[in-house]
């Protein structure tokens, strides 16, 4: 099947408008999370993930539609074939959400946020996205489109979390429950980061990226409940970067002991 889209498509208005409805529908499901890019099932031995490859591809629609203008009180103009989130709500409903929204984020149609999400300053969440119960998004964080984060997370500030719609054979970056992310983090390559796992700040996690522990042994996955670190493997004459488990721990590590756990590393 040929998934490619034609952005140049000609359609005739009716077309069009049915186009439209079609996508808002779509972005609706995605909004309510009645249709999801990942599921966990939970029914599984390994809680294992699916990957729903067609609901990512309905997504894609989206790119035939023309471009719209939009602008904030004549002062903020920008030009995008779908409209903000907040744009399609008015005060009370957003009143009424339990998710927090601060001034200065920026979130597109057909994302997911669940109850008592915070959402910081300059940080931007793509179509598709899902954010857990009871996460926070920190101030400059980028989150990618079909991107997962689970619940009781804190994405610091500055961090990347890749997107997935570009290319659209692509697997979309997981992130389990109880996880801690440092600032200026990247998390890219449909990379998974296990349930409880402490995250340093400056890491980079793809799929290309070596993972060591502390022998120096060649890791094929993080463990859950591990702390990552920033190291480097000698390889010929050179050093590569590469991420080590430097410790595991028995349980979810309390937030505010968090710098303590890094400060001792």
């Amino acid at each position: 099947m040929n998934t490619e889209l034609n952005n140049k498509t000609v359609i005739n208005s009716n077309s069009k408008n049915n186009l439209q409805k079609e996508i808002s529908e779509i972005l609706n499901q995605f909004e309510s999370g009645e249709r999801k890019a990942v599921h966990k099932d939970h029914k599984s031995a390994k809680n294992s993930w699916f990957v729903d490859k067609k609901a990512m591809l309905e997504l894609n629609k989206l790119f035939k539609l023309e471009k719209s203008m939009f602008e904030i009180q004549n002062v903020i103009k920008w030009s995008d074939k779908i409209p903000f989130l907040t744009e399609t709500m008015n005060n009370e409903t957003l009143l009424n959400k339990t998710y927090r929204l601060v001034a200065g984020c920026w979130i597109r149609r057909g994302v997911n946020i669940s109850d008592d999400v915070v959402v910081m300053s300059n940080s931007f969440i793509n179509i598709g996205a899902q954010i857990g119960q009871k996460t926070m998004i920190d101030s400059g964080v980028t989150v990618g489109s079909c991107a997962y984060i689970g619940s009781k997370c804190h994405i610091s500030s500055n961090t990347v979390i890749a997107g997935v719609l570009e290319p659209s054979n692509s697997n979309p970056v997981i992130i389990d429950d109880n996880v801690f992310v440092g600032a200026q983090c990247l998390i890219s390559e449909g990379a998974k980061v296990p349930y409880g796992c402490i995250i340093a700040s400056g890491v980079k996690i793809t799929n290309s990226t070596k993972l060591l522990n502390r022998e120096g042994e060649i890791l094929d996955k993080i463990p859950e409940l591990s702390l990552i670190v920033p190291g480097f493997y000698k390889s010929g004459q050179v050093y590569i970067s590469c991420n080590i488990v430097a410790k595991t721990f028995d349980s979810v590590q309390d937030k505010s002991k968090i710098n303590d756990i890094l400060r001792n590393e």
